[in-house]
């Protein structure tokens, strides 16, 4: 599912954390909301996000996909 912008970007390499709490995954991205423009080299960065987070955000895009096709 595309998440827009804000997370889709070129991601690969995904994992989650043994308790199931985050979600862990490399970006090439240049261009990356509240990261620091020196560490968004495009050699690759490391990103943890939290599964409730990213839960929000599927929720948040399902609701806009199922209200584009009312």
């Amino acid at each position: 599912m595309n998440l827009g912008n804000a997370f889709n970007t070129f991601e690969l390499a995904c994992f989650f954390s043994p308790d199931g709490k985050y979600l862990y995954f490399a970006s090439f991205s240049k261009e990356t909301p509240g990261v620091p423009t020196e560490l968004l080299n495009g050699e690759g960065n490391i990103y943890r996000v939290r599964m409730k987070e990213l839960l929000k955000l599927v929720e948040k895009q399902a609701l806009a996909t199922e209200e584009k096709r009312r």
